[in-house]
């Protein structure tokens, strides 16, 4: 009895696991892609990516405003027509957890390029970040329900910069 009972809680953690790393895996795999789509300025790229990888109720949380997906997208293609060009983009998902058909992660965001500003001069920009995302499985596929931004700083020219104040 005891020995069926240890074998049936390591045969659940061995399952566990194995969905947490698919889960990382499937994650890490949709940021690289995106990070690609980034650096090419290719929005449209970006869409094909996510749009598929992402619930019908996806919500984006930044700074406490919530949007849908439609909504984060149609904002991201006007922000990325201020960027000049990007010298790097990257996202690392971690800290994965799993219970069930649902997940919860970590991702690190870090961007840096060139903005043309007020004075048409190029200035350097560094968004840094953090997201807990959320995942439910659907349909056998891990697709992202939440991100939710926990940290952002972005410097300009190596100062502290916020966008939508100009500074």
């Amino acid at each position: 009895m005891k020995k069926s009972v240890i074998l049936a809680v390591l045969a659940l953690a061995s399952l566990s696991f194995a969905s947490t790393q698919s889960l990382k895996t499937e994650a890490n795999k949709m940021n690289s892609e995106v990070a690609h789509a980034f650096m090419h300025k290719d929005m449209d790229a970006f869409e094909k990516i996510t749009r598929a990888h992402v619930t019908s109720d996806f919500k984006h949380v930044e700074m406490g405003k919530t949007q849908t997906y439609d909504e984060m997208l149609a904002e991201m293609k006007q922000s990325f027509g201020s960027i000049k060009k990007l010298t790097s983009c990257t996202a690392v998902t971690s800290h994965v957890m799993v219970h069930g058909d649902t997940g919860t992660s970590i991702t690190n965001h870090r961007m840096v390029g060139v903005i043309v500003g007020p004075d048409n001069k190029d200035h350097k920009m560094v968004m840094t970040g953090a997201t807990k995302d959320t995942y439910r499985k659907e349909g056998g596929m891990w697709k992202l329900s939440e991100m939710n931004w926990t940290s952002q700083k972005m410097t300009l020219d190596g100062k502290p910069y916020n966008p939508s104040m100009g500074h």
